[in-house]
């Protein structure tokens, strides 16, 4: 049934280069912020996109919910992007995807997870049509980390809920945990790579599996968007006020060079703050987090509608 999405799909993809994914930003004399934000965001009306997310189907009635796939880096922040997407929709704090807070090359999340998220609002389907699936995450170095084949098997459908990753051998037909018939409720309908702009470096060896994961995709038709992640952390303008991010020459700096090294089209790449230390919502992180989930949702509706 979802044999085209072996052959779909010869798209240019960028090149992958030798240099680090986030070099060191050389200081200016110059304003560190733009005079006009370079990327418009409707703050203060947040209730826009929440609505627009609440009311969400999709376009196919044999289709249940979007499946969004993430993946990306070692602490990158994908469970906490899933706990602050949840904590949104529900209205209240949620934590449906175990995280570190302690800093770590290895992978805390080691299985296959999908996150469903409960309705606050007396709809009678209970959940959104929406899930996020968590999956182990990339790790410099050969047999770490989840296996990029393991990726484009979770991408196809195959690897079923719960599946714990193994690094030095990828899931085979046959055993278990392999899915042998997926449905079109199973496959990934949109790719999310999640990076930090906090982070010093990202090896070589990791870029390498990203570009694998992303040609992967590609030869599938799965559209791709890109989420960077503690651009509070990276960014002492938007540390002090997240509504400055589009303000911010080294927050645009940081996804102009991850277009560069990655490929993602610049827009492709969403800045984010995830929830962190925060106990109660917040309008600004909100805002954030929804316009971005909001081309999500529009991108992976497209590829369902193509199914």
């Amino acid at each position: 049934m979802f044999d085209f999405l072996r052959s779909r799909g010869t798209a240019h993809v960028r090149p992958m280069t030798n240099t680090s994914l986030f070099s060191e930003s050389v200081p200016s004399a110059s304003s560190p912020t733009f005079t006009e934000p370079w990327r418009t965001i409707s703050w203060g009306d947040k209730d826009r996109d929440l609505n627009y997310v609440q009311d969400y189907k999709p376009s196919k009635g044999s289709v249940k919910h979007l499946r969004v796939l993430l993946y990306g880096p070692v602490g990158a922040g994908k469970s906490s992007f899933i706990n602050s997407v949840s904590s949104i929709l529900r209205g209240r704090m949620a934590i449906p995807a175990a995280v570190s807070a302690a800093t770590s090359e290895i992978s805390f999340t080691n299985k296959y997870e999908t996150h469903t998220i409960e309705r606050e609002d007396g709809d009678p389907d209970g959940f959104y049509p929406l899930v996020l699936s968590d999956i182990m995450g990339l790790e410099d170095g050969t047999n770490k980390g989840v296996c990029t084949e393991d990726i484009k098997l979770t991408m196809m459908g195959h690897v079923m809920d719960k599946y714990l990753f193994n690094s030095t051998s990828p899931l085979l037909s046959g055993c278990a945990g392999y899915e042998k018939d997926p449905s079109a409720n199973d496959i990934c309908h949109i790719l999310v790579c999640v990076i930090s702009a906090n982070s010093a470096e990202t090896k070589p060896s990791v870029l390498q599996k990203m570009k694998t994961v992303r040609e992967a995709a590609r030869d599938l038709g799965i559209p791709q968007v890109c989420i960077l992640t503690h651009i509070d952390e990276a960014c002492g303008i938007t540390e002090s006020n997240l509504k400055d991010v589009y303000h911010s020459k080294y927050i645009k700096r940081k996804m102009e060079e991850m277009s560069s090294s990655v490929g993602f089209p610049m827009n492709c790449i969403f800045p984010v703050k995830n929830y962190n230390e925060e106990t109660k919502l917040n309008d600004d992180i909100d805002t954030l987090i929804l316009d971005a989930l909001r081309y999500i949702i529009n991108f992976g509706d497209d590829f369902i509608k193509k199914l």
